[in-house]
């Protein structure tokens, strides 16, 4: 079945708070080393990301929370790393990371961007199928009086993004 997934943010309707960021800032977050998984590819220059996995919200207080794309203070994440996914979009020019998740729950993952016009923090929550790989491709839009942030996730199977 062709999956084309559209997140936007549902922050406001999630009722989900952000709790105890900083301690996850020195930390990756922890994969699965066994039973099924999924692997997710994330692309996006400028971008930051967090996330809590087996959890449908944002807790940085959950074991295994931690960063999965970092900056240059605390840890890096899995920044740059390649577990060999295909590429159909040739996605990993710019920066990207590439990480397992447990398969059949849910993971949360906050996206963060800084842009000269755009600030965007949110969000996304969904759960992957064991043996798949998904990219999550952060948009950004702006202009002299407005910006809008959007992500755009994928399914790649058989080589091709659907």
């Amino acid at each position: 079945m062709k999956k084309l997934l559209l997140l936007l943010p549902l922050c406001a309707l999630s009722g989900c708070t952000y709790l105890s960021a900083v301690g996850t800032q020195f930390k990756k977050m922890e994969e699965p080393q066994d039973g099924e998984r999924a692997r997710i590819r994330v692309v996006g220059n400028y971008v930051a990301m967090r996330g809590t996995p087996g959890s449908s919200c944002m807790d940085y207080r959950k074991k295994g929370a931690g960063t999965v794309i970092g900056g240059f203070i605390g840890s890096t994440g899995y920044r740059g790393r390649s577990l060999g996914m295909p590429n159909p979009n040739d996605s990993t020019k710019g920066m990207f990371s590439e990480f397992y998740v447990r398969a059949n729950e849910p993971v949360t993952l906050l996206i963060a961007a800084n842009i000269t016009m755009a600030n965007c923090s949110f969000p996304v929550t969904f759960v992957p199928e064991a043996g798949h790989d998904y990219e999550l491709k952060l948009g950004l839009k702006s202009s002299s009086l407005s910006s809008v942030c959007s992500i755009e996730g994928t399914e790649i199977t058989g080589g091709i993004s659907k």
